[in-house]
């Protein structure tokens, strides 16, 4: 298949998976563009789009919401402060 063929289908589950599986680690949109063999734009568009807000079991609303999710790639995923953040999360799943 030809980079503009794979350019008009939609994300298949795989690649969904995979994008998830190199957010956790840290990844940036270029590279786990590079590893999918898709625009990074299209890897931007596909976690703002399917970002999750977990429900919260403490009491109370979240503090603020965290400045790194302001910047790609705008959710937790791969964050290391997640277990002791107090700020509204959000999270890529496939």
């Amino acid at each position: 298949m030809t980079d503009q063929e794979n350019r008009c289908k939609p994300l298949s589950e795989e690649e969904r998976q995979k994008i998830q599986d190199c957010l956790d680690p840290g990844m940036s949109f270029k590279q786990i563009a590079r590893r999918i063999g898709r625009d990074q734009k299209t890897v931007a568009k596909e976690v703002k789009k399917h970002k999750v807000s977990p429900p919260r079991s403490e009491k109370g609303a979240p503090e603020s919401i965290c400045q790194k999710r302001m910047s790609p790639p705008f959710v937790c995923n791969g964050c290391k402060r997640t277990a002791r953040c107090q700020q509204e999360r959000h999270f890529y799943i496939a």
